[in-house]
């Protein structure tokens, strides 16, 4: 019986996060899809639209750095109800903004918002679950990124073509706060493991154990990874629209191309890990060969808006799986310890490190080189972390 009330708890926490995580996606990407008539509306133009993408990510990585140590040492429902309300009304508060500025920070208040999440769902994850079985449903829950962005893509693009751009703000941000109300109320009894007493020391035993696991030669790849993994998604309808002059109401089905390739990525990471000898180094090396392979075709100029959207969609389930490795696979090994948010905040601080630099010389590329730009900086950035991997293990062997 004990077992079973046990098995019950762990799978409605899993639940409530799992919706959770997917929600604030919905509340992210809406951008993305409505920024083709953000800027045909005159709202903001291309290289601004990219400055917005800048400002999240640079939000959100400090947010993610800062937080860790907080989501370890606070219960779960304080933290991801917290997180997600203030993204939520961010959201409501982006679709009545008057002028650029104020969505400058409104959208970094969402990136804020939504930064504390992920570390309080792996410790929500370890709480609840161990072993194999911890790692299983870890594994699992990062398949929320690609279904939150489907269903944000879907959702958004249904808004823009209908009642108008702004509405795909207020909707997000109603489902944001409805999923917070919620997240208090399940994750009401998780409890956070308590660490053992070598490692409540503060961020100094953290800095001690980063050189033992090998984070260090993980930290480039992370945030080469970064440069292209959220920016190849976040430019697709603005090409679509404005190089390939797709309708907003097709772009939105063009464009949930690239989560559906990308949730089958999330899926075969354990089949490639598997196939790797359970060395997620070696994945990474075949992602990122992959990734570059396909910004390479780009570069031909590809006639097709369905080819771009699918070759964007197979570079983002390879940077997905890359991201699965340092974001969620390694962090974990930390559950005992009581510091997976703060080991998965510093590698996620140096993704969107990369996301930030990315999408704002991206952006500025785009508007004066053209979108072929960015094909060619993704070939480049790829083949880069390819020779460093490659580098990094011949010094190990």
């Amino acid at each position: 019986m004990e077992t079973l009330q046990k098995n019950r708890k762990g799978n409605s926490v899993f639940l409530c996060c799992l919706i959770a995580y997917t929600v604030i996606y919905v509340g992210r990407v809406n951008l993305s899809v409505a920024s083709p008539l953000m800027i045909k509306e005159g709202t903001a133009d291309v290289a601004r639209i990219g400055i917005l993408g800048s400002i999240f990510s640079i939000a959100y990585a400090a947010g993610r750095l800062l937080s860790g140590r907080i989501c370890d040492r606070t219960a779960p429902k304080l933290v991801i109800t917290a997180g997600i309300c203030t993204a939520g009304l961010a959201n409501l508060l982006m679709g009545t903004a008057p002028a650029y500025l104020l969505m400058a920070l409104l959208w970094g208040v969402n990136a804020l918002g939504q930064s504390v999440l992920w570390g309080s769902v792996l410790n929500s994850m370890g709480a609840v679950y161990e072993g194999s079985e911890l790692k299983k449903r870890t594994a699992l829950m990062t398949t929320s990124i690609p279904v939150g962005n489907i269903a944000g893509y879907l959702l958004s693009s249904y808004l823009c073509a209908g009642p108008g751009w702004r509405t795909a703000f207020y909707v997000p941000g109603i489902l944001c706060i409805l999923s917070g109300i919620a997240a208090r109320v399940i994750l009401k009894d998780v409890e956070l493991k308590a660490p053992a007493a070598s490692e409540t020391a503060g961020f100094g035993s953290i800095r001690k154990e980063i050189p033992k696991q090998d984070v260090y030669g993980k930290l480039i790849p992370a945030f080469l990874h970064g440069l292209i993994k959220d920016n190849s998604s976040f430019w697709l309808p603005t090409i679509l629209a404005m190089q390939y002059m797709v309708k907003s109401e097709v772009t939105g089905l063009l464009v949930v191309i690239v989560p559906c390739i990308g949730f089958v990525g999330r899926l075969a990471y354990p089949a490639a890990l598997k196939a790797a000898d359970d060395d997620e180094e070696k994945v990474s090396l075949w992602c990122f060969i992959v990734t570059g392979i396909c910004s390479a075709l780009l570069i031909t100029g590809v006639g097709s808006p369905v080819l771009v959207s699918v070759l964007i969609g197979v570079i983002y389930a390879a940077t997905s799986m890359i991201n699965t490795t340092f974001l969620s696979v390694y962090p974990i090994r930390f559950a005992d310890r009581g510091c997976t948010a703060t080991i998965s905040g510093i590698m996620d601080f140096l993704t969107y490190l990369g996301a930030s630099a990315g999408s704002a010389v991206f952006g500025i590329m785009a508007s004066r080189l053209g979108y072929g730009s960015l094909y060619v900086s993704w070939t480049v950035i790829a083949v880069l972390a390819v020779i460093l991997l490659l580098t990094g293990r011949k010094k190990c062997a």
